[in-house]
């Protein structure tokens, strides 16, 4: 898609600067998260797994639309935050430093125990809907489920008719 838009003879419009910015990031979080898989698992690009394959031949493709598209970028320029490549030693559980302390068991004493219920004997309950009679009664009940009915489809019609006047 991205090459029959390239093809296009003249500039047909502007790509939106949240679809470039988002192709910008979707590149850079690969990169990172390639990187992150590099020093993590390195058995894995020795192997030749899929995971890290796969993952830099969808980086390339990204890479590519960016490139094709590039004359389509909106004339402002865009900048993504780069962050530095991650090192093994930024790649660490944070919460190995947590120290776990052990209860102690005068205070283990102090808990109160949480009270459990037993189940109730099952009642056998039988309800019986009303069947009414009166005619009155059942013509207002169907006047209320159209009145109801009138006022979904207003708010429907109002709410496409507002989606509409959206500027695109």
């Amino acid at each position: 898609m991205a090459q029959h838009i390239a093809q296009a003879r003249r500039k047909v419009a502007e790509l939106p600067r949240a679809v470039a910015l988002s192709l910008d990031r979707a590149i850079q979080v690969r990169k990172e998260h390639n990187a992150y898989y590099k020093i993590r698992q390195p058995q894995a690009q020795v192997l030749g797994s899929d995971g890290v394959e796969g993952h830099v031949h969808f980086v390339n493709i990204l890479e590519k639309v960016r490139a094709l598209l590039k004359h389509l970028y909106p004339t402002n320029p865009i900048t993504v935050p780069s962050r530095p490549a991650p090192t093994t030693n930024e790649i660490t559980n944070r919460f190995d430093k947590l120290k776990v302390e052990k209860v102690s068991s005068s205070f283990a004493a102090t808990i109160p125990d949480v009270p459990t219920f037993a189940k109730e004997a099952s009642v056998d309950i039988k309800y019986e809907t009303e069947i009414v009679d009166d005619y009155e009664e059942a013509f207002f009940a169907a006047c209320c489920l159209i009145d109801d009915m009138n006022e979904v489809r207003q708010f429907l019609r109002r709410t496409w008719k507002a989606y509409v006047k959206l500027p695109p």
